[in-house]
Formats: C-alpha cells, sequence, structure tokens
C-alpha cells in the first residue's frame, strides 16, 4: 500500500480554510433563513401565528434560502470526510512504517 504523505498534506493544507469558510457559511445562512421567514412572517396577511408560520415555510424565497444552506451543509460535510480520510491516511502510513521498523528490529 503506498501512501503519499506529501498528498495527504498538500490536501488538508489546501482544504483546511475552505472547510472553515464553509462552516462560516452555514452559519451565516442558518441566520439568513431564520430572518427570511420571519420577514415572511411579518409580512403574511394571515390572521393566526400557525397560518403566518406555514405561508412562511412555502415562499419561494425560503425553499431558496434553505436550498442554499443544504448545499453548504453538504460541502461542508464533504470536506471534512476527506480531510478526515486524508488523516487517517497519515496516521495508517505511521502505522505501518512503526510496524516496518519493529519487524526490522525483530530481525536483527
Amino acid at each position: 500500500m503506498d501512501i503519499n504523505i506529501e498528498n495527504c498534506f498538500a490536501y488538508i493544507q489546501a482544504n483546511a480554510d475552505k472547510l472553515g469558510k464553509a462552516k462560516g457559511e452555514i452559519i451565516r445562512l442558518e441566520a439568513k433563513v431564520k430572518a427570511t421567514k420571519a420577514a415572511l412572517m411579518e409580512a403574511s396577511d394571515s390572521s393566526s401565528v400557525a397560518m403566518k408560520e406555514a405561508d412562511s415555510l412555502k415562499a419561494l424565497s425560503y425553499l431558496e434560502v434553505v436550498k442554499e444552506l443544504a448545499d453548504m451543509t453538504a460541502e461542508e460535510t464533504k470536506l471534512g470526510i476527506m480531510i478526515k480520510a486524508a488523516f487517517q491516511k497519515v496516521e495508517t502510513h505511521r502505522a505501518i512504517m512503526y510496524l516496518q521498523r519493529q519487524e526490522m528490529r525483530n530481525l536483527n
């Protein structure tokens, strides 16, 4: 099993900033979802709070913001998993190197 440690570290370095920005964008979008819902409820002509909420939840602008949030969450999850996989490759490489050193000691 050939593991290119340099590629793993390069991937982690290249994508760590993207992961951080994605996490920040998720926080921003969560606030935008709440603000959009509140604005839509305020603008609703319905008399009850439940109907105002129902109106806001089916509004196109609300659904668009929710889709943005879902897409960013998917991107953040993908980046997180790929970075964890790169870390796992590094750990696997370290374990293999340790076992090889142990084997060499045992042969001597």
